[in-house]
């Protein structure tokens, strides 16, 4: 069986690189290019795992990560960011 990953970002070309990486390496892929559209997804695909900019207009990835663990708790997430520093 292979996992799903479900990459959001909204930088199209990290979507791409990172898409074309994690399918070489056998998992089966779904992006989205904000926070609101990964929520959705997470609901209606049930990723395996989620992997998420922390940094993101509108819904960011720790509200992402807030509405994965409310709603499929099970499911990994791995938070990533471009950005030197974040303060939480």
């Amino acid at each position: 069986m292979t996992a799903k990953i479900l990459l959001a970002d909204d930088e199209e070309g990290i979507r791409k690189v990172l898409s074309i990486y994690l399918k070489d390496a056998g998992y089966e892929v779904i992006t989205a290019e904000d926070g609101q559209k990964a929520a959705l997804l997470t609901d209606t695909t049930s990723p395996d795992i989620v992997l998420t900019d922390i940094r993101m207009p509108g819904k960011d990835g720790l509200s992402l990560l807030k509405h994965i663990k409310t709603h499929r708790p099970d499911t990994e997430v791995i938070m990533i960011t471009g950005h030197g520093d974040y303060k939480l």
